[in-house]
């Protein structure tokens, strides 16, 4: 059945008009993304293999092999016994690599890793207002996202499979950015080592049959969609339509680059490349995905993890204690030996006894117990021997998967940790690189498609901040991203680390969100800004207003002088912020003192001149 023509689907932010885009032939979009697969498929299918035998071994699935397997793919597994099975041994298993993967991503996800925004020029005041936003945005998304449960996920997924990403796009749907975690089984990308480089990415799914047919009514297309059998993750067989969307940079076949939606077969919508944003004043487009690897290998897409060789170690692991088992059951059952004849004398079973065929005289004499004594120390060496190989291959210590039980102090546990962390530094940097990156495309997003009105409730910022945070360059010009952890975000760790500090006696930190105060305070901390720079006298002091007020109330004035370009007016406020983070110090060292008698009033302080600072002009 022919496809019906679609209508022109708007970008995401609705600014392009709708005659500005002619849809692609179906044809030529079915053609692209069957020749990318077909490309694709045979590199991939190795890794897809390697990740579902560790990811069955994982799980505990650990006897059969798995030749092939993934969403949408026939799974070929050969659960017969394995050759060693043949004479009798039990099926013992002994689950440690799915330990040690989750103690190897916990150890890599152990501070919660984030990102923070710095300012890129220390003296340029809309490099510390755009980092003080997109700091924010992060610290929202962060809850928003639970973005610490699926890097958590993500993490676990590299480690078995190699490679795993993460996906972060904004959601038309729900008006909003959204990440979720895509593993190798559900995206094909271009072949190149470093996924910043390639230039298009499909990612692959099942879409129930309901949510296909609604698809194709919005896209006014007179068909049914046909559903298929398929197998997801976990081995179970369901009902889906098949999917894919392909992401593809500016080419040209594609002009103005693409995004297309294809649902069995059937391009339901498309429109030119959504996620083009400006770095340093030129277009770049960018893809919806970040990706960690393991072990990178040169010139692949795809990485190498140790899990692939703690396999091995965990079978013999499993065949040692599977015949410790089975030694354990013929010494402790001896046999009773019988002649064939005196079988339907004494009407013996086969499964009761053991006949053979000598010249032993058919006598009940004859008869006899077979008792066997079996040693089982090499069982138990190679069983230990394997258990310790694979830490030593996992790169965790015994003491941190909790194999070693001896007593050792805290500070050597914390020491062994840091060392196993130190064994696993490129999976490590690798996070933090995936990280970095997942942040900056959700602030570059949300300054293409989030409305000034949103950004204000998300952040609580000025709108002359909010202004300027959006004609901002997006791919960090302004604004540097630093790993970081959310820990630092949580108000039991602040309150923490201001209970430290008053202990010993030190100022509080200055926290970069300003507290909010009572309208009172607000408005008089803002008439006393409006006093300074009309430059009439003013007595200021702790006891005659809130500090964090005052100090929210002149970040306000420097973003409007910033915006107006007023040089001279930004480096007033400047020191007379100074001023006030100097008598809030002064009011932290004198406490103690003032418990014993009254704080004097300090006499009233000329503006302070201080020295040029760099602006933009």
């Amino acid at each position: 059945m022919s496809e019906a023509p679609l209508p022109y689907v708007e970008e995401p932010n609705g600014l392009a008009a709708p005659d500005a885009y002619q849809p692609y032939p179906r044809d030529q979009i079915l053609g692209t993304v069957r020749k990318y697969v077909e490309a694709v498929a045979p590199i991939v299918r190795k890794y897809r293999q390697i990740a579902s035998i560790n990811e069955r071994f994982c799980h505990g699935d650990q006897w059969g092999h798995v030749s092939w397997t993934g969403q949408g793919g026939e799974r070929s597994i050969d659960v017969a016994d394995d050759e060693w099975v043949d004479d009798g041994t039990p099926r013992i298993v002994v689950n440690r690599l799915g330990n040690l993967v989750r103690t190897l991503a916990s150890l890599l996800t152990k501070d919660r890793p984030s990102a923070k925004a710095y300012p890129v020029n220390s003296e340029d005041p809309q490099d510390h207002f755009d980092a003080a936003l997109a700091q924010k945005f992060i610290d929202y998304f962060s809850s928003e996202e639970d973005t610490a449960q699926k890097i958590g996920r993500c993490c676990i997924r590299a480690v078995q499979h190699g490679a795993c990403g993460l996906k972060v796009l904004f959601d038309t749907e729900k008006k909003r950015v959204r990440w979720s975690v895509c593993t190798i089984f559900n995206f094909l990308i271009d072949p190149v080592e470093d996924y910043r480089e390639a230039r298009w990415v499909i990612f692959q799914n099942y879409l129930p049959l309901e949510e296909a047919k609604a698809l194709y009514a919005k896209a006014g297309i007179d068909r049914e969609p046909r559903s298929t059998k398929y197998h997801n993750a976990a081995g179970e067989r369901l009902d889906g339509v098949e999917a894919f969307e392909l992401w593809h940079f500016p080419c040209a076949d594609y002009p103005d680059g693409i995004f297309a939606n294809i649902v069995d077969q059937m391009c339901v919508e498309q429109m030119p490349y959504p996620y083009v944003i400006e770095n340093e004043g030129q277009p770049e487009p960018v893809l919806p995905i970040v990706i960690m690897k393991m072990h990178s290998i040169r010139e692949s897409a795809y990485a190498y993890t140790p899990t692939s060789d703690a396999v091995e170690q965990q079978r013999l692991l499993n065949e040692a204690r599977s015949r410790v088992v089975k030694c354990m059951r013929i010494s402790s059952n001896p046999q009773l030996f019988v002649p064939s004849s005196l079988r339907a004398q004494f009407n013996l079973d086969e499964a009761n006894v053991m006949f053979f065929k000598t010249a032993i005289k058919e006598d009940v004499k004859s008869a006899q117990y077979l008792h066997v004594d079996i040693d089982y120390q090499p069982l138990y060496t190679a069983a230990a021997d394997a258990s310790k190989e694979m830490n030593e291959i996992m790169g965790v210590n015994l003491v941190t998967s909790g194999d070693e039980t001896r007593s050792i102090s805290g500070r050597a546990i914390e020491n062994i940790a840091e060392l196993d962390k130190a064994k696993n530094a490129e999976p490590a940097k690798s996070l933090e690189d995936m990280i970095e990156q997942a942040w900056r495309l959700t602030i570059g997003f949300v300054r293409l498609f989030y409305t000034e009105d949103r950004q204000l409730r998300i952040t609580g910022a000025d709108s002359s901040e909010v202004m300027m945070f959006q004609a901002a360059d997006i791919q960090g010009a302004d604004v540097r991203l630093e790993p970081a952890s959310e820990l630092d975000s949580m108000s039991a760790v602040k309150q923490q680390a201001a209970d430290e500090r008053a202990q010993a006696g030190l100022p509080p930190l200055e926290d970069p969100s300003v507290a909010l105060t009572s309208a009172a305070s607000q408005q008089y901390a803002e008439d006393i800004v409006e006093l300074f720079l009309a430059g009439a006298e003013f007595d200021l002091g702790p006891d005659d207003i809130d500090l964090a007020a005052l100090e929210k109330a002149v970040k306000k004035a420097q973003a409007r002088a910033v915006a107006a370009r007023d040089r001279d007016t930004y480096e007033k406020l400047a020191g007379l912020l100074k001023l006030a983070k100097q008598l809030a110090a002064q009011a932290a060292q004198m406490a103690p003192v003032q418990q014993a008698a009254p704080a004097q009033k300090p006499a009233a302080q000329p503006a302070p001149q201080p020295e040029p600072a760099a602006m933009e002009a």
